[in-house]
């Protein structure tokens, strides 16, 4: 005799139908245009880097893709505005180790998960850092510079943009790994950080793009990059692990998440067009060009990006002790 059970009957018939609704709009998407939320400023680095997406991303759609600034708290404010949104795939943020690695790792309560409350679109691109010193330093290379700092403990300078930013954290990975001790000047910004390099008051500093330009310039030294491989815009410069501290890797990147009960479908569309995206000639060489690295690849490489990061800057934060606010 075959029992009649209702409730798995009723549970296998709602599956079914939110899977038919799911298909549904997936079909139909997108139907109006899409919103990127930006968590920082206008004509900064981030925003220059989602602006290159959102337009090539809205042309592939079908669909304009508004950027949309909300800046404040560090990234927070915009991406729990994303977090808490409508889980449609019309609502996109752009995010980073500040806004999706560095609350988790420092231990951080927001009144949001950076990790569960999101599904990843994928990676956009990195920019490693670029470790310079004044040309005071009596050091041309990354062998120079440890074996000066290990004859002089403490005596050597490095500026960040504050206490707990991601050059900080980087700064403090790469003095572990070289196992020197280093006096650490916190200032309120990168610029000024970079300026008290510049004018020999610091000795080094971990930056980007305007170390870049110092360097060109002839005030700066280039000592090493923080990515897994070259930057294609300092491509004589070695990385610090090809110059001896093997494994060593702290990049800044871009990545695309949406809410975390987004459609699946909806996902992979959108997963799928910015791969078409990146995979351009238009928009790796518009990247390129703001000195960004394009990262291709499906949503779980941004997912494991962001797990391995959390372990990494997680355990550098332990070890020295920085208070993440």
């Amino acid at each position: 005799m075959i029992r009649f059970r209702p409730f798995r009957h009723a549970a296998l018939v709602g599956a079914l139908l939110a899977c038919l609704v799911s298909a549904a709009v997936a079909q139909e998407f997108p139907s109006r245009p899409l919103r990127l939320v930006v968590p920082w400023p206008a004509g900064g680095g981030p925003d220059i880097a989602a602006r290159i997406v959102a337009e090539h991303l809205g042309q592939r759609l079908g669909r304009p893709v508004v950027v949309d600034n909300r800046a404040g708290a560090t990234g927070r404010i915009g991406t729990e505005a994303v977090a808490k949104g409508e889980a449609d795939g019309y609502t996109l943020a752009l995010a980073n180790v500040s806004t999706h690695v560095l609350p988790v790792a420092g231990g951080l309560k927001l009144a949001y998960d950076p990790v569960r409350d999101f599904a990843p679109v994928g990676l956009i691109g990195g920019t490693p850092g670029l470790l310079v010193v004044h040309p005071g330093v009596a050091a041309k290379n990354l062998a120079e510079l440890i074996a000066l700092a290990k004859a002089s403990p403490g005596k050597l300078s490095f500026a960040s943009p504050g206490t707990g930013s991601g050059f900080h954290i980087t700064a403090e990975m790469f003095r572990g790994a070289a196992g020197i001790d280093l006096l650490h000047v916190p200032f309120k910004g990168a610029a000024p950080a970079l300026t008290e390099v510049l004018g020999g008051r610091v000795d080094m500093v971990f930056d980007q793009q305007g170390a870049l330009a110092q360097v060109a310039a002839g005030k700066l030294r280039a000592i090493a990059t923080t990515g897994p491989k070259r930057w294609s815009a300092a491509p004589d410069v070695p990385t610090l692990d090809e110059a001896g501290l093997k494994g060593f890797e702290a990049l800044s990147w871009f990545g695309i998440f949406v809410p975390a009960a987004t459609p699946a479908p909806v996902v992979a569309r959108l997963s799928r067009d910015l791969q078409g995206v990146l995979g351009s000639a238009e928009g790796r060489k518009a990247l390129l060009d703001r000195g960004v690295e394009p990262m291709p690849g499906p949503p779980e490489d941004l997912r494991r990006r962001q797990s391995g990061d959390i372990e990494r800057w997680g355990r550098a934060i332990r070890e020295a002790k920085i208070v993440i606010e």
